[in-house]
């Protein structure tokens, strides 16, 4: 059981998976900064991990579930997945790549690609990336 939590931070989307049968947690954010510049998981999403995983841990013991109780108290250190589409350039469309990751994610996958092309160099990769973050603003807007 995959658990999706999207997170509004610092005027910043991104998404938080919790894969509750073998206790990873992934981070998947299209902000390279943390991984680029080598940030610890800590320093730049530990405030949100500690808010979001202790009132899921007493919400699953008041309701005497205890597996997932038992489970959340052992999750694993949270890793952020390195995207090859993640820039440091686009601050504006953080939302639609969260969307599109909730829709395509599926955990431990290697090779994982949500079918955003890297921003990369050239003028023609740029716009290819600009292009389908387009498309799939008009799709996830109607």
């Amino acid at each position: 059981m995959q658990l999706f939590v999207p997170v509004l931070a610092n005027d910043h989307y991104y998404l938080y998976v919790f894969n509750m049968l073998d206790g990873r947690v992934e981070v998947l954010d299209n902000m390279d900064t943390a991984i680029k510049h080598n940030i610890p998981f800590v320093a730049k999403y530990g405030e949100t991990y500690n808010f979001l995983v202790e009132p899921f841990a007493r919400y699953a013991n008041s309701q005497r579930a205890i597996v997932a109780y038992a489970r959340l108290r052992k999750l694993k250190e949270p890793k952020i997945i390195d995207l090859p589409w993640s820039n440091s350039e686009n601050k504006t469309d953080c939302a639609v790549y969260m969307m599109c990751h909730m829709k395509t994610y599926k955990a431990g996958v290697d090779g994982y690609n949500c079918g955003i092309p890297p921003i990369g160099r050239t003028t023609r990769q740029k716009d290819a990336h600009q292009n389908k973050l387009d498309k799939l603003r008009i799709k996830y807007l109607t």
